[in-house]
């Protein structure tokens, strides 16, 4: 078996995988080599790739994220994350509203709400950065708010 990287895709190849289709500007390596070059590159780090008197830098070439890509990325991150805690509140809101919610349920409804709080605070100032100033308190989860009026119409409708 044979091994190579190839400086202009920094990627490293097999001949028995690969076979005739690797860059022509691949350099033969050795096992050893090759193993040092994909830990340093899914680490994050670089490589120094020696040969005779020169030495080969072996670097990720991915590109960065633009500041756009960045911000939008983000911004689902915060969609999910929200989404995630509106899930994790269902089983204590329905402990709270049976009447039957004990200390944890409520610190848990606690803790959720200020993540949450937090998390739409980001998300006002990430999608309208100029209103961001005029927020003082965000809206609670629409979710949680219906979900909320459904327990109280339900106990209402019971007594």
């Amino acid at each position: 078996m044979q091994y190579f990287y190839s400086p202009s895709s920094a990627s490293c190849y097999v001949d028995s995988v690969h076979g005739a289709n690797v860059p022509v500007d691949c350099i033969k390596i050795t096992v050893d080599e090759y193993h040092g070059i994909r830990n340093a590159l899914s680490s994050n780090e670089s490589y120094i790739l020696k040969r005779d008197d020169d030495e080969i830098l072996v670097t990720n070439s991915f590109p960065q994220l633009s500041l756009q890509e960045q911000l939008k990325q983000r911004i689902t991150e915060i969609q999910q994350l929200l989404t995630a805690n509106d899930s994790a509140s269902v089983r204590p809101l329905r402990a709270k509203a049976a009447g039957t919610a004990t200390d944890a349920d409520k610190a848990r409804l606690v803790e959720l709400e200020t993540q949450a709080q937090a998390l739409r605070s980001e998300l006002v100032t990430l999608t309208n950065p100029e209103s961001s100033e005029d927020q003082s308190q965000p809206e609670q989860s629409s979710t949680k708010q219906s979900f909320l009026k459904k327990c109280n119409w339900l106990r209402m409708g019971k007594n």
